[in-house]
């Protein structure tokens, strides 16, 4: 699944239980005004998000269990809980610029 023109969601934003898509990148979306919720796409090898700077809420990236990379290098803060568990296959998981949270974070 591929969302490649998506720059802003000014709500929540859910992909989650599709368990034929191959990979789901959403590599220009930079703000995310409510939740954000990639979760359940079991076949999908990769998880992209690799210009989301900041989400107004909480971050759940749970149980993309064919992922075997997630990328949110860009993402610098959540204002809620940052979950990115259950990815068991990923041998790259990229928060390399996240600076504030304002809930639990779970990795």
């Amino acid at each position: 699944m591929s969302l490649g023109s998506l720059g802003s969601v000014s709500g929540s934003l859910s992909i989650d239980g599709n368990t034929s898509v191959g990979a789901v990148n959403i590599n220009n979306l930079t703000t995310v005004g409510g939740d954000l919720i990639i979760a359940d796409n079991t076949s999908a090898t990769a998880v992209g998000l690799a210009d989301l700077g900041a989400v107004a809420g909480s971050v759940t990236i749970d149980g993309n269990t064919s992922a075997s990379v997630v990328n949110v290098n860009s993402l610098g803060s959540v204002a809620g809980v940052l979950s990115i568990d259950g990815n068991t296959s990923a041998t790259v998981i990229d928060v390399n610029s996240l600076a504030t949270v304002g809930g639990a974070v779970s990795l």
